[in-house]
């Protein structure tokens, strides 16, 4: 066909003509074109459709064709044959703008379609329609007249061996009812939804693809990351059918909680930055809170507004919106426990309750929130279908630590500035109970450290320039650990007030009893598998260091965390508040791996008294019921009481069924005791001049000498004497003060 010239453009006329997305002609011009009827104008591709009422010399366009390439009435337009069968550019791949007809527009129904309904109908409807990028065309269905305009094209030619070579930035392709994937997505502000069931690629973008799990700088938190991928994420990679189909519903709300420092809001925070979602909002809980009122539920639901709007206008194909509360527990307090008057706490959670799962709950938001105390929040947050997914950040296990301290230490290997003496494995054991934030603290001050052995005072500007030489040591990392100290781990300085002079074998007996219990009992708690806890009752005289014998043999039996609960803490406490301390002190022990608490003086703790008898019931059985509570799965509590008040706590109830081993310490019955536990003392240099052996001994016998006595007895005696031996008259002397 030649080119068709002083063909005029003229106006459809007829709406139906109109709606079909064809150019009209007289039926001479249609039959000169080949037998697909397809031709080019301006290098755009159109189909012809014949009408006897056209002039031979006239052409007719509809609206959207004639702004498409630019023309008015009566312009001339050249029409040249397109011959489809060689090289033609077939379109693999779509997508539409959906909007509805601008005389709908304004109409306040809301139009739902089907994905997979639209491509049917434009397949059935325009088979052979050549396709435009950024042209626009008419689309009825039953529902409603649409408007679609071409946004993007992919195309290709199609080779002799079957394949398609992909032609770079088409403008212009023939459309393939088989070979042509259509997409379809509304336009913005339009009020209209597209149910796409089989929407793929909204799926397919749901992580960013840069994002790895190594990139995200957070160690030892392997199997949190896995549990919270299955139980958060996974039903939001598959198409939105495949998730209807199985009946899932989204998490909408995740719960971090645990020790500070373990790594909540980091992990949260990396969460937002590893999802391809709506900029995530992130709000500290303090925030919410507002002197005027109303202004705090309505923070709340500012948070929402958007995640609203969106699957308002989207429904299924709405955007994730993150939200990420740090310090929950503070706006989300039980509701009735805050009596200020306002009621504005009350108000603001159930305010949140609405919005995640209320009659008009969303299913495009993800509400994040960390906490230190889960045990403040309101029951309702933590149902299912609310902060369903609650996760608790425990303290690094050694796997954990080489992991922080290799993130943390990264930059400094990258540059060479890392020690060879420095090993990362060795740090990971020397510390056990530190957080995250503590490790980071350990390198820091280690740094500081080697930064520090350079730096002379009177010379800086020397300083300076030995700046290349600096290298963090293993020394240097010693003394880090030494400046930081776990909040979780053992406190050497008050476990050392408590065991000043050690714990002396004196006594036969008393070595039996210490290796049982050492390498039987607590020995299997840290060890075996299966034994959780254990609780062990230390009781005898005053002065026969119970207290120091369950300190030695807390700090000998490699427990992580080590807490002594002494009466001392309680002084002018009540009875509320220091059951109160008493379970957080457990709460504590319960996030290491293995933890010793030694309850000091149990019968002072509850305020025993003979005279009554008196005594806090309420203290006592807060106790009782912690020490038959075991700790979570996988942790190990060794727990050790002392009283000198047996028979008194047995007439309370407090009997053996609540102890795995009883031990008795007995006072030193004779000579040879109190020889061992002067030879401790470093007396050794002094003679003491003891009767003979039965005479000694009858003495102690008559006089039972707890050790505590006994080295207060050594003391004065050895202060009393100037000379190189202790007479017996005088060592005699002082014990019976004692006694």
């Amino acid at each position: 066909m030649k080119a068709f010239a002083s063909v005029q453009v003229q106006q459809c006329n007829n709406s139906s003509h109109a709606r079909t997305n064809q150019i009209y002609v007289s039926p001479k011009v249609y039959s000169l074109a080949p037998s697909e009827h397809i031709v080019l104008i301006k290098g755009s591709l159109f189909l012809l459709a014949p009408d006897d009422s056209i002039p031979d010399n006239q052409v007719q366009l509809n609206f959207f064709q004639r702004n498409f390439l630019y023309v008015a009435y009566k312009d001339i337009l050249d029409l040249k044959p397109y011959d489809t069968n060689k090289n033609s550019a077939l379109a693999t791949s779509v997508t539409f703008e959906v909007s509805l007809e601008p005389s709908r527009n304004k109409s306040a129904q809301k139009y739902t379609f089907k994905a997979p309904d639209l491509v049917n109908l434009w397949k059935t409807t325009f088979p052979n329609l050549p396709l435009n990028l950024n042209m626009k065309y008419f689309f009825k269905t039953e529902e409603a007249g649409l408007v679609l305009e071409l946004r993007s094209l992919e195309a290709g030619t199609l080779e002799s061996d079957g394949s398609i070579k992909q032609i770079p930035n088409p403008t212009s392709a023939l459309f393939s009812t088989s070979g042509t994937a259509i997409k379809f997505i509304k336009k913005e502000k339009e009020n209209i939804m597209i149910e796409d069931d089989d929407n793929e690629a909204k799926t397919n973008t749901f992580f960013k693809q840069d994002w790895s799990f190594e990139e995200m700088g957070v160690g030892g938190l392997d199997s949190e990351f896995a549990t919270l991928f299955r139980r958060a994420f996974a039903s939001r990679i598959y198409p939105p059918k495949i998730v209807k189909q199985m009946g899932m519903q989204h998490v909408k709300g995740i719960l971090l909680y645990g020790p500070p420092g373990t790594g909540k809001t980091l992990m949260a925070r990396q969460i937002g930055k590893m999802l391809n979602c709506a900029e995530p909002k992130i709000v500290n809980g303090p925030e919410i809170f507002d002197k005027m009122v109303g202004e705090s539920e309505k923070h709340i639901r500012q948070l929402f507004e958007e995640a609203e709007k969106d699957e308002a206008e989207n429904g299924d194909n709405a955007q994730l919106h993150l939200i990420i509360m740090d310090e929950i527990d503070s706006i989300c307090k039980k509701r009735g426990s805050v009596n200020n008057g306002t009621g504005v706490n009350d108000q603001v959670v159930n305010q949140l309750l609405t919005k995640i799962d209320g009659v008009n709950a969303l299913n495009d938001v993800l509400l994040i929130g960390m906490t230190n105390r889960r045990d403040l929040m309101d029951d309702a947050l933590l149902r299912p279908g609310r902060l369903e997914v609650q996760l608790e950040i425990h303290l690094p296990d050694k796997k954990g630590r080489y992991q922080i301290f290799e993130i943390h230490t990264k930059t400094q290997r990258e540059n060479k500035r890392l020690a060879d003496d420095v090993n990362l494995e060795e740090l990971a054991e020397l510390t056990p109970n530190y957080t995250g934030a503590e490790i980071a603290g350990v390198v820091r001050s280690a740094v500081s450290f080697a930064m520090n052995e350079f730096i002379d005072m009177s010379d800086l500007q020397n300083s300076v320039m030995k700046a290349d030489n600096i290298k963090v040591t293993r020394e240097c990392f010693m003394k880090a650990l030494e400046e930081i100290k776990p909040e979780f781990g053992i406190e050497e300085d008050i476990l050392g007030k408590y065991a000043r002079h050690g714990c002396i074998s004196y006594s036969q007996d008393f070595q039996i009893k210490r290796d049982d219990i050492q390498e039987h009992f607590i020995k299997a708690l840290i060890e075996g598998k299966r034994t959780e806890s254990q609780a062990y009752l230390i009781y005898g005289k005053t002065g026969c260091g119970l207290t120091s014998f369950a300190v030695t043999l807390a700090s000998n039996s490699k427990f992580n965390f080590i807490r002594i609960i002494s009466a001392e803490k309680f002084i002018g406490v009540s009875e509320d508040s220091t059951c109160s301390e008493i379970l957080g002190v457990f709460s504590s022990a319960y996030k290491s791996s293995s933890a010793a608490i030694i309850i000091d003086d149990l019968d002072r703790i509850i305020e025993y008294s003979k005279m009554g008898p008196r005594y806090s019931n309420k203290v006592l059985q807060a106790i009782l019921t912690l020490i038959k509570n075991p700790p979570p799965q996988g942790h190990k509590l060794g727990i050790f009481i002392t009283t000198t008040q047996r028979d008194e706590l047995a007439y309370l109830g407090v009997d053996e069924t609540y102890f795995d081993k009883e031990i008795e310490l007995l006072p030193i019955k004779k000579a040879d005791e109190f020889r061992k536990v002067a030879m401790d003392q470093s007396l050794q240099l002094k003679e003491i001049e003891l009767p003979d052996q039965i005479t000694a001994d009858q003495f102690f016998n008559d006089h039972p000498l707890p050790i505590k006595k006994a080295i207060q007895a050594l003391d004065m005696a050895d202060f009393e004497t100037n000379d190189s031996k202790i007479s017996w008259d005088l060592m005699k002397s002082c014990i019976c003060r004692f006694v």
